[in-house]
């Protein structure tokens, strides 16, 4: 019977104290409310920026301008920050705007290599007409003003 009374009472209490209140269970002593806390809310923005990795992404560099020696200026630059560059050479036509080609699996890799190097291309998907072997095509254009 006392364990009945024991079960009742516990419940009873637990009931009672189901809002979050806390009441003093000692009378003449006030109840202690401790701070309510609330879960840490996840961030909706990244604390870093993820980038694709460059490390093996292919780029066959073409130089669409006038101006000789671009083609091997930037295969340096884009090789020692890790993409591998190997075919550099000449657009059939003048480009007036430096273009990025990609394959289907390679878009990050170009809005990377846009955002980082030539902020003013355009971002394409790849052709037949510009050939599909290499994941990023970089046609250098006349609005390429050097390294950033």
């Amino acid at each position: 019977m006392l364990v009945v009374a024991v079960l009742a009472g516990a419940l009873l209490l637990g009931k009672g104290f189901a809002t979050g209140e806390v009441r003093a269970l000692v009378p003449g002593k006030p109840a202690v409310h401790p701070s309510p806390t609330t879960s840490p809310r996840p961030s909706t923005h990244p604390s870093t920026r993820r980038t694709p990795p460059v490390r093996g992404v292919t780029v066959h560099v073409l130089n669409g301008t006038t101006t000789p020696g671009l083609a091997a200026t930037e295969k340096k630059r884009l090789i020692r920050v890790g993409f591998k560059v190997p075919l550099i050479g000449t657009a059939a036509t003048h480009y007036t705007v430096t273009t990025i080609y990609y394959v289907a699996n390679a878009k990050a890799s170009a809005d990377y290599l846009k955002s980082a190097f030539y902020p003013t291309a355009l971002v394409k998907p790849a052709t037949a007409a510009i050939g599909t072997v290499q994941q990023l095509t970089l046609i250098i254009g006349a609005d390429f003003s050097g390294a950033p």
